[in-house]
């Protein structure tokens, strides 16, 4: 199986504080990025459950060796593809409540 992934995402994701007041700084708790889209996400659930799969991306020339440690971190066969854009950064937060 090959997936294909034109334009991969860096995901973030963020933990604030429990409340949120107006004109109060709100401070970020814990942070985790995830680098993927949807044919590299594709790729390592085929991979997880055994699958032969082969990763072609489109990647930014900075953050290239980010996907590229991904995919070979799980063992997954890669082809990156340097680009000039810019990767989409994806940013999800939420509030700890307590």
């Amino acid at each position: 199986i090959v997936a294909l992934t034109l334009n991969p995402s860096i995901d973030i994701t963020t933990a604030t504080t429990d409340r949120i007041l107006y004109d109060d700084p709100s401070f970020v708790l814990a942070k985790q990025q995830h680098d993927g889209g949807e044919g590299i996400n594709t790729a390592q659930v085929i991979h997880a459950y055994g699958g032969d799969v082969h990763a072609i991306a489109s990647v930014v020339v900075t953050e290239g060796k980010i996907f590229q440690r991904t995919l070979d971190d799980v063992g997954i066969e890669r082809t990156l593809i340097s680009i000039e854009n810019e990767t989409v950064e994806i940013l999800r937060s939420t509030i700890k409540m307590a």
